[in-house]
């Protein structure tokens, strides 16, 4: 924009490398309702009654206390006031997902982020919003910030570990490579916290450019270079995360055609759901010496 910082200026290539469509489950459909009895138990359960050939208890007398004395302390009450209702049982939590390997390592790591990313796994997306809103609340950006660190530990052992075929090698993401898809996921995490941090300090550009999602990387990175990206994004995710810290409820300009509107806290937490996508999809790479593909189709 013209006129504005450097930092200003770079939103527009922050911004390049968006979140993509949410993924489609492969999990089993839960049982809805309640268990199903059998016709004739469901006949007879209105009308079994349990006959006591006890005598029935006496009737209670109930008597009135005396008025007390005008201007007298008032020792006992004839009548409590009535105690508040207990509160209702908790509903049954949904069933739990077999949560895969890679997975697991992370929920104790980043587990506001994880919540919203199973609610999304299950094709629950209210759930995911709820979740988003539930954990992104005033004061929570400096422990989002915690858990973005860990995923950037998680992106840094895969590229360590990927043998050199495996940057060709398709990446579960439209007809992308895996080098194509990091180098996307490293933009996309440094433009969402770039945006929300504009936001909250009430500098977010008029004329920024539209979102357009699925825009990915350079095919051509090598490893020591996506290494070099994943750093870079990861400062700008940190310097975002400790302007956006006591602005996390500030509204957004910033509008997703697949997401909509979020809150600044609540793009920040969501550019982690974003890197676990796309972690989901490393973690399928099979590799062996003659080549690297999908352990299975990703969902996406």
């Amino acid at each position: 924009m013209e006129g504005g910082t450097t930092r200003d200026r770079s939103l527009t290539s922050s911004l390049r490398g968006d979140i993509l469509p949410l993924p489609a489950s492969t999990a089993p459909a839960r049982r809805r309702g309640g268990p199903r009895f059998p016709d004739d138990a469901r006949r007879r359960a209105p009308y079994d009654r349990v006959v006591s050939s006890e005598p029935p208890a006496p009737a209670i007398s109930r008597s009135v206390a005396p008025a007390a004395p005008i201007g007298s302390p008032i020792a006992s009450r004839s009548s409590e006031p009535p105690a508040p209702p207990a509160p209702p049982a908790p509903a049954a939590p949904p069933a739990p997902l077999s949560v895969p390997a890679w997975l697991a390592v992370l929920a104790p790591l980043a587990p506001d982020v994880v919540a919203p990313f199973l609610a999304l796994a299950e094709e629950r997306p209210l759930e995911v919003r709820r979740e988003v809103r539930a954990r992104a609340g005033r004061g929570t950006a400096e422990r989002i910030a915690t858990q973005l660190e860990a995923l950037t530990g998680a992106y840094a052992a895969h590229l360590d570990t990927l043998p050199h075929a495996a940057f060709a090698a398709p990446g579960g993401e439209h007809e992308w490579t895996v080098a194509e898809a990091l180098g996307h996921a490293f933009d996309a995490r440094a433009g969402l916290a770039t945006a929300a941090a504009l936001a909250a300090r009430g500098r977010f550009p008029a004329d920024a450019p539209a979102v357009i999602p699925g825009t990915p990387g350079s095919a051509a990175a090598t490893r020591d270079e996506l290494v070099a990206h994943l750093r870079r994004s990861a400062r700008h995710v940190a310097r975002a995360a400790r302007i956006i810290a006591g602005h996390e409820t500030d509204p957004c300009p910033l509008e997703h055609p697949l997401v909509g509107r979020l809150r600044c806290g609540e793009w920040l937490l969501f550019a982690g759901v974003h890197d676990l996508m796309h972690l989901e999809q490393l973690a399928a790479l099979a590799c062996v010496p003659e080549g690297c593909r999908s352990r299975e189709a990703v969902r996406r």
